[in-house]
Parts: C-alpha cells; sequence; structure tokens
C-alpha cells in the first residue's frame, strides 16, 4: 500500500478535502487583491498643470493645462514655465496623485510595480524551501500574517521610497503563499483529484473582490488597510488546518500523522485505515533511502549543459 491507498480508503474526495482546499485557499482571496493593488494605486485620473494660486480660477486653466507638465503662458504674458504643482480631477486618490507621479515622476509609477514583482520572484524562491524545513502549515499561515502585517504598514507610507519598499516586501508575501497554497491541499488528495485544484475559483473571486473594494473606498491607503483586515479571518483556521501528512511522514512523524488520517476518515464516514502507522514508515523508509543514493539538485543544475539551459530558457520565455 501506499499513501495514495490511504487517502482512497479514507473517502478520497470528501467533505475533508472539501473543508481543507477552503481554509487553505481562503489565503488566495487577498493574494490577487495584492497583486493587483497597482491596478488602482498607480491608475493616473486627468491633471492639469498650476502656475500658482492666483492661476487656479483663470478662464483657460483646466483648458490649456490639461496634462501638461509645462505651460505657455501667452494669456498672461509670462515666458513658458514649469509646473509648480498638479490638480487631479476625480475622487479617487491614488499613489499618483498623492506622490504627484506624472511629468518628470511619471517613471516612478512602472519602477514601483517592477519593484513589486522582484520580491514576488523572491518569495517564489524562497518558499518551498521554507516549507520543506518549517513545514506546509507555518510557512502559509506564516506568509499570510507577513502579508497582512505589511499592507498595513504600506498604508502609512510618507514617501514614494518608503511605499516602493514596502510593495517589494509585500511581493515576498505574495510570491510565498501563490507557491505554498499551490503544493498544500495537494497532499491530502489522491493523485487523480488533484486537477481539480486548477478549476477553483479563488483568483477570480480575489480579484473581483478587490474591484469593489477599489469601487467604495477610493484611497490607496484604505485599500491597504482593508487587505490587511480582509486577511485576519484566514488566520483563525491554523487551529483547525492540519499539517501536511506527507510533510509530516517525511519528518518521522507518524502519530501526528496518522491522527490526520483517522480525522479525514471520520469526517469523511469513512472507518480509519487499519495499516496507516506500516504504511507510512514504509515510505518513509523509502524516501529515506532514495534520498541517500540520489543528487540533491540546486537551481543551478537548470542552467548544466547545453540542452538543459535551452529547455530552462525556452521555459523562462514562455511564462
Amino acid at each position: 500500500m501506499t499513501i495514495e491507498d490511504l487517502f482512497n480508503e479514507c473517502g478520497g474526495f470528501g467533505k475533508y478535502q472539501i473543508l481543507l482546499i477552503f481554509g487553505i485557499y481562503i489565503h488566495k482571496l487577498t493574494t490577487g487583491w495584492s497583486m493587483l493593488q497597482m491596478s488602482y494605486a498607480g491608475f493616473i485620473p486627468d491633471w492639469y498643470c498650476s502656475l500658482g494660486p492666483q492661476m487656479d480660477n483663470s478662464s483657460f486653466y483646466k483648458n490649456d493645462t490639461l496634462k501638461e507638465c509645462s505651460l505657455n503662458n501667452s494669456h498672461t504674458g509670462y515666458q513658458e514655465e514649469d509646473c509648480r504643482s498638479y490638480h487631479f480631477d476625480g475622487p479617487s486618490n491614488t499613489v499618483v496623485t498623492e506622490f504627484n507621479l506624472v511629468c518628470d515622476r511619471k517613471w516612478i509609477k512602472a519602477t514601483i510595480t517592477s519593484i513589486q514583482m522582484a520580491g514576488v520572484l523572491v518569495g517564489t524562491a524562497a518558499s518551498g524551501q521554507l516549507s520543506e524545513i518549517f513545514g506546509r502549515k507555518k510557512v502559509t499561515f506564516g506568509f499570510s500574517l507577513y502579508h497582512a502585517l505589511l499592507n498595513f504598514g504600506a498604508a502609512f507610507s510618507t514617501s514614494w521610497e518608503m511605499f516602493a519598499a514596502f510593495r517589494f516586501l509585500i511581493g515576498i508575501g505574495i510570491g510565498g503563499n501563490l507557491v505554498v497554497t499551490f503544493a498544500y491541499p495537494m497532499e491530502f488528495m489522491p493523485m487523480k483529484w488533484r486537477p481539480l485544484l486548477g478549476i477553483v475559483p479563488a483568483w477570480f473571486l480575489s480579484v473581483s473582490i478587490f474591484s469593489v473594494a477599489a469601487l467604495l473606498l477610493s484611497d490607496w491607503s484604505y485599500l491597504h488597510i482593508a487587505c490587511c483586515i480582509f486577511n485576519l479571518p484566514a488566520l483563525i483556521g491554523y487551529f483547525y488546518v492540519p499539517e501536511s501528512v506527507r510533510w509530516l511522514t517525511l519528518q518521522g512523524r507518524f502519530q501526528e500523522a496518522e491522527q490526520i488520517f483517522g480525522k479525514m476518515a471520520m469526517v469523511n464516514g469513512k472507518p480509519p485505515p487499519k495499516s496507516t502507522r506500516t504504511v507510512l514508515e514504509q515510505v518513509y523508509k523509502e524516501e529515506r533511502e532514495s534520498r541517500s543514493t540520489v543528487k540533491n539538485y540546486t537551481y543551478w543544475d537548470l542552467f548544466k549543459g547545453r540542452q538543459q539551459i535551452i529547455i530552462s530558457l525556452v521555459f523562462c520565455y514562455i511564462w
């Protein structure tokens, strides 16, 4: 027997797995929100140039200065001047309006997004290894708490540099959650049911919720605070969602894994498997023997040899 057989004896894909998917995928509801945060925070409303308070009510003010970085003030006889301040139309308060990211500062908006995605890269690269060391549960909930706190902190940014630093750190949380929450529920399901996880609409729900929140709040800082608050209920699952039975088995923690199989069978209305301990010990033994004879690989092995380099670069390009 294998762990796959134990899952099937415990009901395969049953009520336990459905509840587990909900408890883990709820973390994705804020991940998508956070990933697309800059789609609102970086929105550029109509704006116009101001050369000073005395011109704010002039007749040509809005028409002639709309999205102009300098003004040839022929109406008043002045030479062309750079804008002294900017006026933004509409109720939306974005990072662009907060820090005047237009004209000679317009490059900053795209840079902040790139900085965020660099954080996502760091998070995705680190989370897999962290989950192998500390377990899926601690890393999943740890990244969620980290992600919530960083969103709260970002709401109080006083400069674009400070905001960019927060977006990098938030990106690490996004990347970490994306990787761990993808694999975590799979380790409780028979192989034939795993493709179902690909159609769980967690990401699409997340984007939809974010759209509604942006419509209602209309402020980049409020959206960050709301993302933090929305993330907090997911942390309650730490007291109910179990650690991966596969990870526990490979750590030699058979009693904990056995208890989870017992609870899984009970929730799914099945009798607990009688040979659970034997199967877990056999899996542990086979994995230890395999690791002792097989070479350990690193990221560097993806770029060793001409053929491997080509394959790796093709996949990077596709993504």
